[in-house]
């Protein structure tokens, strides 16, 4: 349900957005509005509560975002808060970010690491990534002791593991999966010598 809720107002949102031109500073007011909701998540909840009335929730959201966001976003946190929906905020603003990167022809890559990478060889390595998928490459660190070293890429649902750690547990598996010789056959070879 909620997967259906995030996907029906994620595009109706991005619809908006189209028709008014207003795609990218729409998704950043979004952004904001998420974090703010992450910084507070009793405020989400209270205007997601059954006990305040839709009527006092509306003007809740009116007193905290007017100004703040453009018109079009406020009715739409409105619209949530009013049919008390806003706790599927963040889902419905992964929808919107999802079709602005399809429209836009961005892909999300996060690069796991051991340490942090550098700018400059995070830079390269988007480039890199761009070169090969003709995508705009929104490119993420995340930092992993565990990976020893190396890179592992993940993209949606694909990932490419070229990390150390990935390596040695393959060299394992096949140490795993190799025949062991038979001690019987070596104790005949040796009376025969």
């Amino acid at each position: 349900m909620a997967e259906v809720v995030a996907q029906v107002y994620g595009l109706s949102l991005f619809e908006v957005a189209q028709e008014v031109g207003q795609v990218k500073d729409v998704l950043d007011e979004l952004t904001q509005v998420c974090d703010v909701m992450d910084q507070f998540p009793g405020f989400q909840n209270l205007l997601g509560s059954p006990v305040l009335s839709k009527e006092e929730r509306v003007k809740l959201v009116e007193e905290d975002f007017k100004g703040q966001v453009s018109p079009y976003l406020l009715n739409f946190l409105k619209l949530l808060a009013e049919g008390g929906r806003m706790s599927h905020l963040g889902e419905i603003a992964a929808e919107y970010r999802a079709l602005y990167y399809e429209q836009e022809n961005i892909q999300e890559v996060t690069a796991v690491t051991a340490v942090a990478m550098p700018k400059e060889l995070q830079q390269k390595l988007a480039k890199k990534l761009e070169a090969s998928s003709g995508k705009k490459i929104l490119l993420h660190n995340q930092v992993d002791p565990s990976v020893m070293g190396g890179v592992a890429l993940k993209t949606g649902n694909r990932q490419m593991d070229g990390t150390v750690k990935a390596r040695l547990e393959a060299i394992g598996r096949q140490i795993a999966a190799a025949p062991l010789p038979s001690l019987e056959s070596d104790s005949k070879e040796e009376s025969l010598r």
